[in-house]
């Protein structure tokens, strides 16, 4: 995905401005040496006008993701390539964790491999050609 998302900053509160500056440090480590990072927003002292502010100049790119498991996951890619919003709502709907993750993909879209272990697994039980003494005899 190419950024052509217009990420001036220069209208911005100075929190505004050094939260896009931290998320270009991780963007730089990540981009260089394959470092992923993460910026907690709900220990930050954000006012909702700042995080719909952040919002708007991240913007949303092509790539979204919604899962329930014990209340509601929405992750999104930004409009920035690597940068991603994750937003963790608790049963009760309210906000519970809510960061930005630089990465390729963020940890809880990965697959788990006892998960895969699993499934292979079942699948591979599905799979099994019963033996012909199973089948009856059915053979003529």
């Amino acid at each position: 995905m190419n950024c052509e998302k217009d990420i001036s900053t220069s209208a911005s509160s100075p929190f505004i401005s050094a939260l896009m500056q931290e998320i270009t440090s991780l963007l730089e480590d990540f981009v260089s040496n394959g470092n992923e990072g993460m910026i907690d927003l709900r220990g930050l002292p954000m006012s909702a006008s700042d995080k719909r502010q952040l919002e708007e100049l991240l913007g949303v790119g092509e790539v979204s993701a919604t899962l329930n498991v014990a209340g509601e996951t929405r992750i999104w890619e930004t409009a920035l390539s690597g940068v991603w919003w994750v937003r963790h709502k608790g049963s009760n709907d309210q906000i519970s964790s809510e960061q930005i993750t630089v990465t390729d993909i963020p940890e809880i879209l990965k697959t788990h491999k006892a998960d895969a272990k699993a499934t292979l697994k079942q699948l591979q039980t599905a799979l099994v050609v019963p033996s012909q003494t199973e089948q009856g005899d059915a053979i003529s």
